[in-house]
């Protein structure tokens, strides 16, 4: 299981997903595996690396790295600016000054601590979806998830917020149809996941 603060711009939290997948890949995910700096490195070159594959970078940057280049090419790879200008200067595509000079003009324009202007939808879990439309399938919901686990409904659907597609709960029993005036509620769409690396390569 992978915990998520969703709380976090759409392309901080793919990253966070990819940092995570490599734990699972390079530490085999156990919870005994000792924490280190080290570890987390590794597993920020990982995403680094799965998320803007280096031939696709050195191929897409031409030139000097401009602000204008940061905002557009971050698209491509759907990772966040402060991400992209790290992994180019890692690379060796751009100088350290230039470096520099992007991280502060970045921050400057707020993306040090959001992504302003993105419309990248947050990734959600196909597999817990799947899960829960089963479940709502056998008349079973957040209640009996809950009740298992012995922790409150709320709780179990407040942590599954934004990382599942669900409906309104309710409780199962038979009413006469309501006279009020409905005249129509609105679902967000959510995105599925797709960390999988697709032709132009995924961030």
């Amino acid at each position: 299981m992978i915990f998520l603060n969703i709380h976090k711009s759409a392309e901080r939290l793919r990253f966070d997903l990819a940092h995570e997948l490599g734990h699972l890949v390079m530490h085999g995910g156990s919870p005994h595996v000792e924490p280190g700096k080290g570890k987390e490195q590794a597993a920020n070159d990982f995403a680094s690396s799965f998320l803007m594959p280096r031939a696709d970078v050195l191929g897409s940057i031409r030139g000097n790295l401009m602000l204008e280049d940061v905002l557009m090419l971050k698209r491509r790879w759907r990772v966040s600016a402060m991400a992209l200008n790290l992994r180019a200067h890692r690379l060796g595509v751009i100088s350290e000054w230039t470096y520099s000079t992007l991280a502060k003009q970045l921050s400057m324009a707020g993306f040090r601590r959001g992504e302003p202007g993105s419309d990248l939808l947050a990734e959600s879990s196909s597999l817990l979806t799947q899960v829960m439309s089963d479940l709502r399938s056998q008349g079973e919901g957040f209640s009996d998830i809950a009740r298992v686990l012995d922790v409150r409904a709320q709780d179990v659907q407040d942590l599954m917020l934004g990382i599942v597609t669900f409906g309104i709960q309710g409780d199962g029993v038979s009413r006469s149809r309501s006279s009020a005036d409905l005249r129509g509620v609105s679902l967000a769409p959510v995105a599925d996941l797709n960390l999988r690396r697709s032709g132009r390569s995924a961030y």
